[in-house]
């Protein structure tokens, strides 16, 4: 009886530390091997970045492991680790790579939830553009063409550590674009990755 007294309280501590640990976001780390099947598309031009909200069919915030899987085709999942830390119980990062398109899925869920995309990276060797041309290798003067001088974020200039953030101005949601380079201006700025939807 006393064991299970005992038990029952270590038991109790664990849950109650598990659901009052903070909420880690473990950054995606690209060494990770990547392992790709099924993919269902077979080029850049059957998908487009929705600027603000996703990519093709997939909406940050709101669509799953599934959904990913039902638009572009299985992949392994992988579970994001750095340096060994704990999963706490109920919590954790997923990531799903897809090579052939440059694209980097993150899903996460604090406790016990539906696990939906997090956040969405369109890598260097994407293809994959917006329906106005905007993708990986456009330009500072092609981003404001599009989106116009209206739209950027910040108050330190449009290009600031070498990226560029845009505001739709109705809903007020973000898109980021990087350089990869600190030092790059309006001059010689070029898109190397983009987060579609950035907050």
């Amino acid at each position: 009886m006393t064991f299970l007294y005992y038990k029952q309280i270590l038991l109790f501590c664990i849950m109650f530390f598990c659901a009052c640990a903070p909420h880690v976001t473990v950054p995606i780390n690209k060494q990770h091997v990547l392992y790709t099947t099924n993919i269902s598309k077979t080029t850049g031009d059957t998908i487009y970045i929705e600027p603000f909200v996703g990519v093709g069919n997939l909406v940050k915030g709101v669509s799953t492991k599934r959904d990913i899987f039902r638009e572009l085709g299985k992949t392994k999942v992988h579970r994001s680790r750095q340096n060994g830390e704990l999963y706490l119980p109920g919590y954790s990062v997923k990531t799903l790579y897809y090579p052939e398109y440059g694209l980097v899925f993150s899903l996460d869920c604090q406790y016990f939830c539906k696990k939906r995309i997090s956040y969405i990276l369109i890598d260097s060797t994407s293809i994959i553009k917006t329906r106005e041309g905007i993708g990986i290798g456009s330009t500072f003067e092609d981003i404001v063409a599009v989106y116009g001088f209206e739209s950027f974020f910040g108050k330190k200039g449009p290009v600031f550590s070498g990226s560029i953030t845009v505001r739709d101005i109705e809903s007020e949601k973000l898109m980021h674009f990087g350089s990869l380079d600190l030092r790059a201006h309006t001059g010689n700025f070029i898109v190397k990755y983009i987060f579609p939807a950035f907050n």
